[in-house]
């Protein structure tokens, strides 16, 4: 699958929050599990993690995940926290412009890493990343893609539990 930054960039945009917390972590985490069982043979190592690095989340998608799965989410978790951006993304542009991590930015390759799977989560009226949601082990635009769908997936639900909500009549303001 061959993004655009622009759609790259539309993806990020479309999936920041209204709020954001262990609860709301864990049921992420359960739809992204949900979708790499159901669309992939291969094991992944899937994690949502705090910007202050506590896990709020981790699981592998099937047996066979390895420690270089942890290894390289680690690198995908410091990127996005660096830049505030997916790893998609900065990959990606980096590409485009024939740039590299460490001639550009003089960060580590081995502490930081633009391979597709890291992934930003914020929430409305805060500022910089509040968490960041980590596929690895299948290919890079599919760690991506899992880590998208999953938060679309669940700000839909939240959008439609919230319409589903109707007032009481002790919530009524009568004239």
């Amino acid at each position: 699958m061959e993004l655009t930054l622009a759609e790259i960039d539309q993806q990020e945009a479309n999936t920041i929050l209204q709020a954001f917390n262990s609860d709301i972590a864990f049921e992420i985490g359960c739809r992204l599990r949900t979708l790499a069982l159901k669309e992939f043979d291969r094991p992944a190592l899937l994690q949502i993690v705090s910007a202050t690095g506590l896990v709020y989340f981790q699981a592998s998608s099937r047996p066979g995940t390895i420690i270089d799965n942890q290894f390289w989410a680690e690198r995908k978790r410091r990127t996005v926290l660096h830049f505030y951006r997916s790893t998609f993304y900065l990959g990606t542009k980096l590409r485009i412009e024939g740039r590299e991590l460490y001639n550009t930015f003089k960060l580590p390759e081995d502490q930081y890493s633009l391979a597709g799977g890291g992934f930003p989560i914020r929430v409305r009226g805060t500022e910089g990343v509040q968490a960041v949601i980590v596929v690895s082990g299948l290919k890079q635009h599919e760690d991506h893609d899992l880590c998208y769908r999953a938060l679309r997936e669940y700000i839909e639900s939240a959008e439609e539990a919230a319409l589903s909500i109707k007032p009481s009549k002790e919530d009524s303001i009568e004239a």
